[in-house]
């Protein structure tokens, strides 16, 4: 072992955790009075392949959005029920030969925090 290149670590080198990034409001399209006003921060996961890397196009009442993958953002709740109507179906082979259908959703995401239009 060269003296040059050792180097003794502890705990207390763990350099402190990163600053939290504040999230980013998704502007929202044409919306007019269609929304509640309740809002929710969320972070939507990359997915697979080249596309899952791409962001999430929605629509709702008239209004288009685009989500950026990967950071949190805060949308209106209508956008994320919308997320969560979005499914699309597997099908698999039984042990039997037969095959099911199994609808798996579309989008992965965490919800971070909820915020009530009575709150803003």
């Amino acid at each position: 072992m060269s003296n040059k290149n050792s180097k003794v670590s502890t705990i207390d080198d763990v350099l402190e955790d990163e600053p939290e990034v504040q999230s980013q409001k998704v502007r929202v399209t044409d919306h007019g009075d269609n929304f509640s006003g309740d809002k929710v921060e969320i972070t939507i996961h990359q997915g697979e392949g080249e596309v899952g890397g791409q962001p999430v196009f929605l629509q709702v009442n008239g209004a288009n959005v685009l989500i950026p993958r990967g950071i949190k953002v805060e949308i209106a709740d209508e956008l994320k029920h919308a997320l969560d109507n979005s499914i699309y179906t597997v099908y698999e082979s039984g042990k039997d030969g037969s095959t099911r259908a199994r609808e798996v959703k579309r989008f992965n995401y965490t919800v971070h925090k909820f915020i009530s239009a009575a709150t803003q």
